[in-house]
This record gives structure tokens, sequence and C-alpha cells, in this order.
């Protein structure tokens, strides 16, 4: 097994350890039943209140818990020299937001890519990717540090791969979209493939259901 094939092993051990983790709060979720209206993905009556983390926006502005709070927030997980999953799922934001404009319905949402490669992915580089998809999509990441503030706690696994001749590199990486709602709760998990209409009703479907049942 070459160190290639290692770190891909060792991404899927992690991502199954972390699945694994997750297994006895998601079934304390379903076993709540009466309490939940049987929406696929949706993390009640006991979503994660996501805590205080600091990162830095594609402006370089401090970027935190408090631009989540008020806010439904769409975040995906990312690296901007991502050959595939990355720009396939930005090119959907910017279908999402378009048809929720088309709707006339729109709220406060907003789509954030954070980067996972913060050593390639300064505040300038994130702003020239996210704009070309949509100017309305925020870039967050920061130090790697500052990175793992938020990513620790959704339990986002990434992995950097060997360095090629050039200096070139791979990150493994989540491929799921975390929703969060303006109280800065973890309320669902979208999963791979993505499709714009889906992720649209879906989000309503959860959205009517949150603000219909209110709790503190």
């Amino acid at each position: 097994m070459n160190k290639k094939q290692l770190s891909v092993a060792v991404f899927a051990l992690l991502m199954f350890a972390f699945m694994g983790m997750g297994v006895g709060y998601y079934a304390s979720v379903d076993s709540a039943r009466n309490n939940n209206p049987g929406i696929q993905g949706l993390l009640w009556p006991d979503p994660k209140t996501l805590q205080t983390f600091t990162a830095v926006d594609e402006n370089g502005n401090g970027f935190g818990l408090d631009q989540l709070i008020g806010k439904w927030s769409f975040l995906f997980f990312g690296y901007t020299h991502c050959p595939d999953v990355c720009p396939v799922t930005l090119g959907m934001f910017n279908q999402v937001l378009k048809q929720l404009k088309q709707e006339g319905r729109t709220g406060p949402e907003q789509m954030i890519f954070v980067s996972v490669d913060p050593a390639r992915d300064t505040p300038p580089r994130l702003k020239e990717y996210v704009n070309y998809f949509n100017s309305n999509i925020i870039g967050v990441g920061g130090t790697d540090a500052q990175v793992k503030s938020l990513t620790s706690q959704l339990g986002i696994v990434y992995i950097a791969e060997e360095k090629s001749p050039s200096g070139e590199y791979y990150v493994q990486h989540s491929a799921s979209i975390f929703l969060v709602d303006p109280k800065g709760r973890l309320v669902s998990i979208f999963s791979p493939p993505f499709d714009a209409g889906n992720i649209v009703a879906h989000y309503r479907q959860i959205r009517e259901f949150i603000e219909d049942h209110p709790v503190s």
C-alpha cells in the first residue's frame, strides 16, 4: 500500500469512527418519534448547539458564531483546489440561491464555503473562488486552529495527502452539507448526491417545522 492509498484508508477509518460515535446521538433522536415529524435528516428534538468559534471570511474580517445567529446557514467544507465535489456543490449552491429568489420567498439564508486547506486558501483566493459561482456565497477560512474551532464541533474529518514533486496535493474531506438554524443549532445534514430542487424543498419543510415548534 503506497502513501496515497494509506491516507485514503486512514480517512475512511476516521469517517467510519465519526459515524460510529454519532450512532448513539442519532438513535436518541429517532427514539423520540412523537416529537419528530419524520422529516428525513432532521436532527430533532435535540439539535446540537454550536459554541463560539473564530475564523476569517473572504474579506479578512472575523467570522464566528455571531455571523450565523439570525440566519439559516448552509455550510460546506472543502478547498479551492478540489477537482470535483467542491465546484459541483458550489454550483448547486448557486442554483439554490437563484431558486429561492425566483420563488420570491427568500429569507435570511446564507451559503458558506469553509476551507479545510488554510495553507493555500487565503482570503483573496477564497473570494475569487466563491465569487466565480455566486457573489453571495461566503468564503471562510483562517489558520488551521481557527478552522478546527468549527470543524471539531461538527465532526468534520479532513486529511491532506502527500505533496507531489510539484508541491500540489489533494485534501480528503467530508462531502455533506450542514444546515444551521438562526439559533446556531445544527438541525440537518444533507448527503450527496445533491439536487437544488430537492435541497430547497427539504429546507422549506425543515424551516416550517422548526418555526412552528420553537424551543429555547
